[in-house]
């Protein structure tokens, strides 16, 4: 389970890997090449991270959320319920 440190953290936080995977895959988004890049049926651009790491940083979730037309609050909310 995602532990969320606070409110002033919240926009932040990194999250795990693990904790990222579920949610795109969910959203129909589709694996691409080279590091992982995944196009969601409406998004307007590619939704890139690397891997390799094992958390995706705060600023990379943040894009990648707006490319997916979602937020932050959002993404805490779905992993709570998933």
């Amino acid at each position: 389970m995602l532990k969320i440190r606070g409110i002033t953290d919240l926009l932040n936080q990194r999250i795990g890997l693990n904790f990222w995977l579920p949610i795109i895959v969910q959203k129909k988004c589709h694996k691409g090449t080279s590091h992982e890049h995944w196009k969601c049926p409406n998004c307007h651009r590619t939704i890139t991270f690397r891997s390799q790491y094992k958390e995706i940083p705060a600023m990379h979730l943040k894009t990648n959320l707006i490319t997916m037309d979602y937020n932050l609050d959002y993404l805490y909310k779905w992993l709570e319920n998933n």
